[in-house]
């Protein structure tokens, strides 16, 4: 499975590209980068439109179960030059309030990785939930 790029997220991943290139390497330095990631566990084994099986009869073919709906875990996680944050398990979907919920949590880990008074930046990639009302 691959994530589908509209043309509009090819040009803003370039945009990104063009503006922070020229940045120093101690510029990344100060950067925390975020995202989510959500597994499906037991995935089937086979692809239904690309794996194909040769056979003289139906009898034949093996048969592989697949779950309708396949059990799933997700989780937020975070890194930076000096250090990571734990990863918090998601339950369900996420939305803005959901995010904000993260990161509230997450707040005082990012501190700690941080000396204080030193500034950060904090990256995530506009998925809905990070650009929601309640999270912006």
């Amino acid at each position: 499975k691959a994530s589908r790029l509209t043309e509009k997220h090819k040009e803003q991943r370039l945009e990104f590209a063009r503006r922070w290139v020229g940045e120093a390497s101690s510029f990344w330095e100060d950067v925390v980068f975020t995202d989510e990631k959500m597994w499906e566990c037991h995935e089937a084994t086979m692809n239904r439109q690309n794996s194909r099986i040769w056979a003289k009869n139906v009898e034949s073919v093996p048969v592989l179960e697949t779950d309708g709906y396949p059990d799933k875990i997700h989780c937020w996680g975070g890194m930076a030059a000096c250090g990571t944050l734990p990863l918090q398990w998601i339950e369900g979907g996420l939305d803005g309030a959901g995010y904000v919920a993260i990161l509230e949590k997450a707040k005082p880990q990012i501190d700690r990785l941080f000396p204080s008074n030193t500034p950060w930046v904090f990256e995530d990639d506009n998925a809905s939930a990070h650009t929601s009302k309640v999270a912006t």
